[in-house]
C-alpha cells in the first residue's frame, strides 16, 4: 500500500464524514422551519381570532353608540313627563289647601 492509496482512503472517508455531517445539519433545519412554519401558522390563527373578536365588540359598540341619542331622548321625555305631572300634583295640592282653607 503507497501513500497514495492511504491519502485517497483519507479523503474518502472525510468526505463521507462531511456528507454525513451536512446531512445531519439540514435534517435539522429542516426540523426547525417546520417548527417555524407551526409557530407562524398559530399564531396567524390566533390573529385571525383577535380580529373576529375584535371587529364583533366595534359593531356591538357602534350599535350601541346608535342608540344612545335614542336612550337620551326617551330619558328626557321622561324627565320632562314626571316634572309635569309633579307640578299637576303640586296645583292640585295647593288649590286642595286653598280650598279647604276657604271653607272651613
Amino acid at each position: 500500500m503507497s501513500s497514495r492509496d492511504i491519502l485517497n482512503y483519507a479523503l474518502a472517508l472525510s468526505v463521507v464524514t462531511i456528507t454525513v455531517l451536512v446531512a445531519w445539519i439540514l435534517v435539522y433545519i429542516i426540523r426547525l422551519f417546520r417548527q417555524v412554519e407551526k409557530v407562524v401558522s398559530e399564531t396567524t390563527a390566533a390573529v385571525q381570532k383577535l380580529t373576529s373578536v375584535l371587529d364583533f365588540v366595534k359593531e356591538k359598540i357602534s350599535g350601541a353608540a346608535a342608540l344612545i341619542p335614542l336612550v337620551i331622548k326617551g330619558v328626557e321625555k321622561i324627565v320632562e313627563m314626571v316634572k309635569t305631572r309633579k307640578e299637576h300634583r303640586d296645583t292640585a295640592a295647593t288649590e286642595t289647601k286653598t280650598k279647604t282653607k276657604k271653607g272651613a
